[in-house]
């Protein structure tokens, strides 16, 4: 419900602004009308701080989990670059080993050549030494003569071939070395070139979370400048507008002329509203479309969108269903907690701690708030005014607790009950 009432309120800008002071023309029933737009103003830049507050905690969660995956990424690529070049200097070793046997080979290949001519002559020799014993080894002197000639030229024969054997056999090793050399070349080349496309992956990832962290980062100090400065000056603009409308609401006439433009507390309405709106309006499409990758506390899925802080356990990221479904019982768990937390305080002390917490927490938001309104550009007459209403509301014991934070309306309200 209150979801979908947040959603149907106009943003708070320079045209609700106008839209606010334009009501004081209607005969009946302006004030009214004004307060009420006035609460609601009140409520947006509260609900601002709230949504500011769940995106500082989603920050710092995704930030130490990103950082820890960026490091474990960064030291992937360190051993990925050194594993590539260890492949480079091996490849380039057994490039250098495979030159040498190529050049081996071809030494071999040409004695192979050398030998085989060389055996062919001892095995023609031989042969015709065997067909001359042939012939003639019935003759007894010639016999012995041709007998002598014919194993001569066998046994020359027999230890050429053993030499082509030997020979061709180197040849053939060397061959099957080349293809060896070859084949772990080509492993090492495809083993690289994935080691590459995964090195390029991680970088991109890296680039990526880097990139995230960046923006989040940026995020962050954009939202923490409006908190600082646009809200707590829009919100004690619209205070100051409240007191002072509220000091004439009786008197019709009075009402209309305070409501005069040119006051000085309708132009620093109107340029507070303005300012805020503006600031807003571009954090919200510079960083309200930011997605983070995150694992669901409960469903242990891992998601690609903007998670919600668990209530409870706020380092814990939910996912929209999850948290829909458990935001319920997460808001008794945070009930029940802060009840504990109210119990274990001295019980004599609980009373005059409410009415001191009170009146302290009023002056502290009092003086941040103008404190803060000095530090913003711009905004020097802005202060005198405010400084001026802030000692008027001193008196007013409503009033102060109007100022107060939202946080600190929240656990004075909690005290007292």
């Amino acid at each position: 419900m209150e979801e979908s009432l947040e959603i149907q309120l106009t943003p708070v800008n320079i045209d609700k602004a106008e839209y606010i002071i334009s009501l004081a023309s209607k005969k009946n029933g302006a004030f009214k009308a004004m307060m009420q737009m006035l609460r609601e103003v009140e409520e947006q830049i509260q609900g601002r701080y709230k949504k500011n507050k769940i995106f500082y905690q989603v920050v710092k969660v995704i930030d130490s989990r990103y950082k820890s995956k960026i490091h474990h990424y960064k030291q992937e690529i360190e051993n990925m670059k050194s594993n590539i070049d260890f492949i480079e200097q091996d490849v380039n070793t057994l490039t250098s080993q495979r030159l040498e046997l190529k050049k081996e080979l071809d030494i071999h290949e040409e004695e192979l050549n050398d030998i085989r001519d060389y055996a062919e002559q001892r095995r023609n020799k031989k042969s015709k030494r065997e067909r001359q014993y042939h012939q003639l080894y019935n003759i007894p002197i010639v016999a012995t003569q041709f007998k002598k000639k014919y194993v001569r030229a066998r046994d020359k024969n027999s230890d050429a071939e053993e030499k082509v054997s030997e020979v061709r056999t180197v040849v053939e090793a060397c061959q099957r070395a080349i293809s060896e050399i070859t084949k772990s070349i080509s492993d090492s080349h495809k083993k690289r070139e994935d080691l590459i496309v995964h090195l390029q992956q991680l970088s991109t990832q890296t680039k990526q979370f880097e990139d995230v962290l960046f923006n989040l980062h940026e995020g962050s100090k954009f939202w923490s400048g409006i908190d600082k400065y646009q809200s707590e000056t829009a919100m004690q603009a619209t205070i100051t507008f409240i007191e002072t409308i509220q000091k004439h609401s009786k008197n019709h006439t009075t009402f209309h002329k305070i409501m005069d433009p040119n006051n000085d507390f309708v132009k620093i309405f109107k340029l507070a509203l303005y300012e805020f709106g503006q600031a807003e309006q571009y954090a919200d499409s510079t960083f309200g479309q930011l997605h983070v990758e995150f694992d669901c506390a409960k469903c242990k899925s891992t998601f690609i969108g903007w998670p919600t802080p668990d209530k409870v356990r706020i380092h814990d990221l939910l996912c929209d269903t999850c948290y829909k479904e458990s935001r319920t019982s997460m808001i008794w768990e945070k009930k029940m907690k802060m009840g504990h937390q109210l119990l274990s305080l001295p019980g004599s002390s609980t009373l005059s701690f409410s009415s001191s917490s009170t009146t302290t927490t009023s002056t502290s938001t009092n003086s941040s708030q103008a404190s803060s309104t000095n530090n913003k550009p711009g905004f020097k007459k802005m202060l005198q005014i405010f400084k001026g209403a802030a000692n008027k509301r001193r008196s007013s014991s409503n009033n102060s607790f109007v100022a107060m934070d939202p946080s600190d309306r929240n656990s004075t309200h909690l005290l007292r009950t």
